[in-house]
């Protein structure tokens, strides 16, 4: 991606859609999406509320959805009130500038390693940090599992 096709995202904003038409997003969506991964909120029970109030059909259910089936942490993880972590803020805003809501249950990625290909803004993180936005959570467990991961 170069710098020209970067700035030109926040005015494309991700296009979800639902039998042929784009579906509008709402910020609040998206800043649900975002909160379930910040270090002062508990993740499981952020995860359970940004699924338990998504609309039947909805952008959010399926990202819910997806993100449950991926989640296998069975750790009681502190909540942290002083982690500073740029890279998640970073991540954050540009998920609520492109209206970006988080990853679908597509085939293409059945392997998370794909996932980065869902938001515009990634491979920059990817190439500058090594990761998408290393999150509290990971940062505690270290190298025990978070994500269920399918090898084929």
């Amino acid at each position: 991606m170069t710098l020209s096709q970067i700035s030109q995202l926040p005015e494309l904003k991700y296009k979800y859609q639902a039998h042929g038409q784009a579906i509008q997003v709402p910020s609040a969506d998206v800043t649900a999406y975002t909160s379930i991964f910040l270090p002062t909120t508990d993740t499981n029970k952020a995860l359970t509320a940004f699924s338990s109030n998504a609309k039947k059909g909805s952008p959010r259910e399926t990202v819910a959805k997806y993100l449950q089936s991926r989640r296998i942490c069975e750790y009681n993880i502190p909540k942290s009130k002083n982690h500073v972590n740029p890279y998640l803020d970073l991540w954050a805003v540009s998920c609520q500038l492109t209206s970006f809501l988080g990853p679908l249950l597509y085939q293409s990625y059945a392997r998370p390693a794909n996932a980065k290909r869902t938001h515009p803004i990634l491979p920059i993180l990817y190439h500058h940090v090594g990761c998408m936005a290393p999150i509290y959570e990971a940062l505690y467990t270290g190298p025990r599992r978070l994500l269920q991961e399918e090898f084929s």
